[in-house]
């Protein structure tokens, strides 16, 4: 025997190692105790959901730099304590900040930034408390349905385009992901990113699928600055890369049918994100950042799209203080993509809620545009009958659009000067006739080519709508009934979203009569996804047609929420009430 092979034997003489091969448990000390499968993570799936909770622990093994030589204490037990949903993401204990002792339910206004930073630190005290406190219900974040093993595909029909979570195999690792470099997640280092195969995952989902929904309708955005620009650059800031996956967590929970307000993991990142914002905004040179810009308008999007109504006002107010201590929109930089995309946000925000736009709107009438992103809203050299045929809809279709682009005019003229009472009744005259003459129209029921014209039926249901709106004098939520909604919802989505894409203003023009009446549904959210997607897509073409186009559609919403009575801008915008909640 050699001499150095004796002075090895003699090393790890009274060692575990000595008395033979040490088969190390990947599993933690609990489910290891209580023999049962352990999903190595942290906290794995079986501690979080025992009761009272246990403290879920791994055995590691420390291995030196030269692996030849191993330690004589190889095995050391290192307790984590079980932070539900904060841990697996990597958030570290939120303390309770002085000051921050302002409730965000009854904080109506911010008059100095200082008022928004406050009401941030107190929805992540709010939020830390919810979460530690297990008042929350408890969400299964690190089982099989969890990102880390799981792939998010778009729906094959385009009709349907929901997000759908399909777990796919995965194999058992030897050891916690925690304790090793997986090269899946090696960019996350570099990235100020927890590097885990859970935050791994979920940005992947939130880079190649949700982004790809921002500017296009059907998933296939062309060259724009969003994508090519903005979202490369964002990912290199820890704040908007958390902020995204944040978003996926929120659509992960929704797979898992499972509201994101009560899911542990969505919590978890928004509080990280939250805190981070906070930082972010204390800094006097980063205040005003195009990443704060861009991060406090990432969390009112997701906010606005699971419909927190409150929440959202708040965090425009923020943005309207930071965009003021900025010196306006304007000084966004080049490209107008964040101006243009707040704007629009802006917008979104007044056709879901029905109140008043936050931010100037500097409107000009378009001049020229392509043809395909035609709208009612707006007036045109030519009509919609004069160019149904590059647009491929029926004629039929074509009149209904252009009597309609009649009566917004129409309509529209009483908003900008005081009318006589003649031509009041002359415009609830035409509304009448024009209600009357497309009722009249086929409905689609009958005629080997109206039956499967699909653009026309939505068309005339939509028409319907606004016509019954202002006949009535009642605000679009109300002149669309849950028939027409459902009516609506069925025939539409059997048009493929490849085909509205290429008649863009028509398909805004649809989901704008729906949008207000439908934000309490389960369409409500679909619905508001499109219509941003479809604002932002037509913004590529011409920004002056969807600035016009909302602003019309707006202007609209309050003649008709003040029953025709009060011109627009000739009284000071009252206080929001929040009375609906999702």
């Amino acid at each position: 025997m050699s001499e150095s092979v004796q002075q090895s034997r003699q090393k790890y003489r009274g060692s575990k190692f000595w008395e033979g091969r040490l088969k190390l448990s990947t599993s933690c000390t609990e489910c290891h105790r209580r023999k049962q499968k352990c999903d190595q993570q942290q906290p794995c799936r079986q501690c979080a959901r025992r009761y009272p909770q246990p403290e879920c622990i791994y055995r590691d093994v420390a291995i030196p730099a030269n692996k030849r030589e191993r330690p004589s204490t190889a095995v050391v037990a290192t307790p984590i304590v079980r932070k539900p949903a904060l841990e697996s993401v990597g958030v570290e204990e939120v303390t309770e900040t002085k000051g921050a002792t302002i409730s965000f339910a009854t904080l109506h206004q911010f008059d100095t930034a200082e008022g928004y930073q406050q009401m941030l630190s107190s929805m992540v005290s709010q939020l830390q408390c919810n979460t530690l406190s297990g008042q929350l219900v408890d969400q299964d974040t690190t089982g099989p349905n969890s990102s880390a093993g799981c792939s998010w595909e778009g729906s094959s029909n385009d009709s349907e385009s929901q997000w759908q979570l399909q777990k796919s195999g995965r194999r058992k690792s030897s050891v916690s992901p925690h304790d090793i470099a997986i090269s899946s997640v090696d960019p996350l280092h570099f990235l100020g990113i927890t590097p885990t195969t859970q935050n791994a995952g979920l940005l992947h989902a939130f880079i190649n699928i949700i982004t790809k929904y921002v500017f296009s309708i059907d998933g296939k955005p062309g060259p724009n600055h969003y994508n090519d620009v903005w979202v490369p650059w964002g990912m290199k800031t820890p704040l908007l890369a958390y902020l995204g996956i944040f978003s996926t967590a929120c659509y992960q929970a929704e797979a898992q049918r499972s509201s994101p307000e009560k899911a542990a993991l969505a919590l978890g990142y928004k509080t990280k994100s939250l805190r981070l914002l906070n930082e972010m905004l204390s800094d006097p040179k980063l205040a005003t950042s195009n990443e704060a810009v861009g991060a406090v308008l990432n969390i009112i999007i997701t906010e606005w799209y699971w419909n927190n109504h409150e929440v959202v006002k708040h965090h425009m107010e923020g943005l309207v203080q930071i965009i003021k201590l900025k010196g306006g929109l304007d000084k966004l930089g080049p490209g107008h993509c964040l101006r243009e995309m707040i704007l629009t946000t802006d917008y979104c925000l007044c056709v879901t809620y029905d109140w008043e736009p936050l931010f100037e709107h500097l409107v000009k009438d378009p001049s020229e545009y392509p043809v395909h992103i035609s709208i009612p809203f707006i007036a045109a050299q030519s009509s919609f009958v004069e160019i149904a045929s590059q647009l491929e809809i029926s004629k039929e279709t074509a009149i209904i659009l252009d009597d309609m682009r009649f009566l917004f005019k129409a309509t529209v003229h009483q908003l900008d000067a005081d009318i006589s009472e003649l031509e009041k009744v002359k415009t609830a005259s035409t509304s009448t006739w024009i209600q009357q003459r497309i009722f009249d129209m086929p409905d689609g029921s009958q005629g080997p080519l109206l039956v499967q014209d699909f653009i026309y039926k939505s068309c005339r249901i939509a028409a319907l709508v606004y016509c019954n709106a202002f006949v009535s004098r009642i605000p679009l939520s109300k002149a669309c009934s849950l028939t027409d909604l459902n009516q609506l919802w069925t025939i539409m989505w059997q048009v493929k979203l490849s085909r509205w894409k290429q008649i863009p203003g028509i398909f805004l023009f649809i989901m704008l009569a729906a949008a207000p009446a439908a934000q309490h549904t389960p369409h409500g959210r679909f619905l508001k996804n499109m219509m941003k997607a479809t604002a932002l897509s037509m913004m590529l073409d011409s920004w002056d047609v969807v600035d016009k186009s909302m602003y019309t559609y707006v202007n609209l919403q309050k003649w008709l929420r003040r029953g025709g009575e009060v011109a627009l801008g000739s009284s000071t915008p009252k206080a929001l009430e929040f009375l609906h909640f999702y």
